[in-house]
């Protein structure tokens, strides 16, 4: 009992001190605009085929300083197709309660895309016959999100995927 006699002064001020240094910690400044920090992909292939044949899925992870991602009626989240300028497809995130998002939000979205179109510059439309279109369309992803104000974050890129079109 005596030792911990001899111990409970330096704990009370180490627990004294640990409280005073975490309430000191600022909170991260982030910028208003909604910025992308990473994007990974379930799998880097996806199959050419009807709507549900073939799925892909985006972990995309975000920051927002002013919380306000998200919306009920506007497309918030758009993906750019490599393979053909101004192909681009759009999704809506829901909103972000806007309670406690003082300090900003970090994030991630999970965004399942279904089957897509194999073409060429020959054959701009989707590839009915495997004989009209090359095996693989290797491609990429160019992902930006915007948030209620209207600022969109940086655009960033995804790996390679292979589009298997036979």
């Amino acid at each position: 009992m005596k030792v911990l006699k001899n111990y409970l002064p330096v704990v009370l001020i180490s627990v004294f001190l640990f409280t005073v240094w975490n309430g000191c910690i600022k909170a991260p400044d982030l910028d208003n605009s909604p910025e992308i920090t990473n994007i990974s992909l379930s799998k880097n292939n996806l199959r050419q085929g009807s709507f549900t044949e073939d799925s892909i899925i985006f972990i995309i992870e975000f920051t927002d300083g002013d919380g306000n991602f998200g919306s009920k009626t506007a497309s918030n989240i758009f993906i750019s197709d490599s393979r053909k300028e101004n192909l681009v497809y759009e999704y809506k995130a829901p909103p972000i309660p806007e309670q406690g998002t003082k300090n900003g939000v970090r994030g991630t979205l999970y965004l399942t895309m279904y089957s897509l179109c194999c073409f060429t510059e020959n054959n701009p439309s989707c590839c009915a016959d495997p004989l009209g279109c090359p095996a693989i369309n290797a491609m990429f992803f160019n992902v930006k999100i915007q948030d209620r104000s209207g600022n969109f974050s940086n655009s960033y890129a995804t790996g390679k995927i292979d589009l298997m079109c036979l």
